[in-house]
């Protein structure tokens, strides 16, 4: 067997260096394993805190019936970059309550409690009206 180290394709557009893109496919496995580790993270901890399949799916942007039922039975994995970045906010939400709340039931559970910041309105509220870096943001800023 030879052991020789196989030369790194060039491309020719750019004058022989090395081709670091990825390919399209590559591209698209790499979006629909980051879109199925979210959407599973999303789903642990939305029910975590105990949330309805409404609440669900106001959160993620409101999807079609048929693509929400697809992600919550793991059928169809690739959502969109808003749905990330949407996803994104709940996770920072979730680790910043558990930072600050000593178990995990007190932090599932604040974000149902009312809250004088939000005139008294529960933050759950104030994310489902779309405004998930808002409550993102005020939680961040009582982790430092």
């Amino acid at each position: 067997m030879n052991d020789e180290k196989m030369p790194r394709s060039t491309s020719k557009d750019s004058g022989g260096s090395p081709d670091h893109s990825l390919s399209h496919a590559d591209e698209t496995q790499n979006l629909v394993e980051r879109s199925r580790i979210a959407l599973k993270i999303f789903f642990d901890i939305s029910d975590g805190w105990n949330l309805t399949g409404d609440e669900k799916v106001t959160l993620l942007g409101n999807p079609d019936p048929a693509t929400y039922s697809a992600w919550q039975h793991g059928e169809h994995y690739e959502v969109s970059e808003e749905v990330i970045e949407r996803i994104s906010y709940i996770v920072g939400i979730y680790r910043a309550l558990r930072t600050i709340f000593p178990s995990r039931d007190l932090a599932d559970a604040w974000i149902k409690r009312g809250n004088q910041v939000y005139g008294g309105r529960p933050a759950l509220e104030v994310m489902l009206a779309g405004n998930l870096a808002e409550v993102r943001k005020y939680l961040d800023a009582q982790c430092t």
